[in-house]
């Protein structure tokens, strides 16, 4: 049950017993959902469930599967998943054939009884600014068109004196275009531009419940992603999930992109996640990814979180608030203070589920970045078992943790259920060192490349 009321987060330490098990024979029937309003009925349905091992889950309330660890086993035709590629893809320029790139979706409010959506996409810099169109058709042909505007923005690379001209870089334009009054639990296809000059291809997504306890809502998490082939196989089966079952929303707990002060790599990142982020929601949380190495959220926030650097956003019967482990969080911080203002205004009836999300985990029983957010546990921890913060997503380490429910160290009914989710797939690889004795609190822990839903 939802509140803290001890009803998930129960499963066996392994993939034999209790959840996990129950999970492998659901996937056993995957391909038997209610069809996709993108997808004709009677078209032939696929499913890549099918090659995928479970490897932890927490169940929410009665029968209501809300968040699964799901590790990337092998996809597509491949027998075995595709060697590590500690690389980017390859930094090509922009298209000059088409109107923009590198697409990513954002709901910036709810207003009366639909969504307000912000839509971003990238466009050649190198050639006159053009103005920001998008427009999105329904089903019956009907369209709703959105207007915005552009800003660009320079960096220079990391580790380049400020006198070496060919360390700067420029970047496209990055459009921001907005959406009125778009239905909740609709499907679109989206293009953007104006005129001769739109999009070559249209961009199919669907729209989330409104705020509700009874809404059905299904939602991805994925953290520390990156840009290796275990990346893109990562962010396109998310991507499928939109058709195979519904999915609206990626909660993504940080480091997307991993450019590191190399700029060309929000460009080449944008092009490989566009698979997932041009047709899904995206609400995001900062890693030290997008602030070391002389990021300071500049390419992050022009890119993926147009507003503040915390949050909160309502789906469905889940209220979402989304923490900066690396802005000042003592209880005289502007975080914290917005922090409580906010949760005591989450209304529980409306939305009974609170998920937190952010980057550095507070538990974890692997050796990597052991410690590092040990403050932030000291400050947060009493303040999301006092609210009754239901599950908490982080990255950072690269491995799968999910927890029973704790409340300050221990094993408690009414505690959290910590879930580290950092196997995206990036190009540092996966943090096997696990401690030796698996403390009490840890349920399940695995490394493997994944995602969860």
């Amino acid at each position: 049950a939802p509140g803290g009321a001890g009803g998930g987060g129960r499963g066996q330490a392994g993939p034999q017993g209790g959840l996990d098990s129950f999970v492998s024979r659901m996937f056993a029937t995957a391909g038997t959902e209610e069809a996709s309003p993108l997808v004709p009925r009677g078209a032939p349905r696929r499913t890549r469930l099918r090659r995928w091992k479970v490897a932890g889950a927490v169940v929410l309330g009665v029968g209501a599967l809300v968040a699964l660890a799901i590790q990337l086993d092998s996809l597509s035709e491949h027998e075995e998943y595709p060697e590590f590629v500690p690389t980017a893809s390859p930094t090509t320029p922009i298209d000059p054939e088409d109107v923009g790139e590198q697409i990513s979706l954002h709901i910036n409010a709810q207003v009366d009884d639909g969504w307000e959506y912000v839509v971003m996409y990238a466009a050649d810099s190198n050639k006159e600014l053009e103005e920001t169109y998008c427009t999105v058709r329904v089903a019956n042909g009907t369209t709703i068109q959105g207007k915005g505007s552009a800003k660009l923005y320079n960096f220079l690379q990391n580790g380049v004196e400020y006198f070496s001209y060919r360390g700067y870089y420029s970047s496209p334009y990055i459009h921001h275009c907005t959406l009125h009054g778009l239905k909740a639990g609709s499907a679109y296809w989206l293009k953007f531009g104006s005129g001769k000059d739109t999009s070559n291809k249209e961009y199919d997504f669907l729209t989330p419940p409104l705020a509700g306890p009874k809404e059905r809502f299904t939602f991805a998490v994925v953290a520390d992603g990156g840009q290796t082939e275990f990346s893109a196989a990562t962010y396109a089966a998310i991507g499928d999930l939109r058709v195979s079952h519904g999915l609206t929303t990626v909660v993504y707990p940080g480091d997307l992109s991993y450019a590191d002060g190399e700029p060309k790599r929000w460009d080449s990142f944008g092009r490989m996640a566009t698979v997932m982020l041009g047709h899904v929601d995206l609400i995001a949380a900062p890693g030290n990814h997008e602030v070391g190495l002389g990021e300071n959220y500049i390419a992050y926030q022009a890119r993926f979180a147009p507003g503040s650097l915390w949050h909160v956003d309502s789906r469905g019967p889940v209220t979402f608030i989304t923490l900066n482990s690396y802005s000042p969080f003592g209880p005289t911080s502007p975080q914290y203070r917005w922090f409580e203002e906010t949760v005591r205004k989450v209304d529980r009836a409306k939305t009974p589920w609170l998920v937190v999300q952010f980057h550095a985990p507070i538990y974890s029983s692997n050796d990597s970045h052991m410690g590092e957010a040990r403050g932030f546990r000291k400050v947060f921890e009493p303040l999301f078992v006092k609210y009754k913060v239901d599950l908490a997503f982080s990255g950072h380490v690269h491995s799968y943790e999910r927890t029973h429910p704790v409340a300050l160290g221990a094993q408690a009914s009414c505690g959290v259920t910590y879930i580290t989710i950092g196997d995206g797939g990036n190009r540092e690889g996966l943090s096997r060192h696990w401690w030796p004795s698996q403390p009490s609190w840890s349920a399940f822990r695995d490394a493997e490349y994944g995602f969860g839903y």
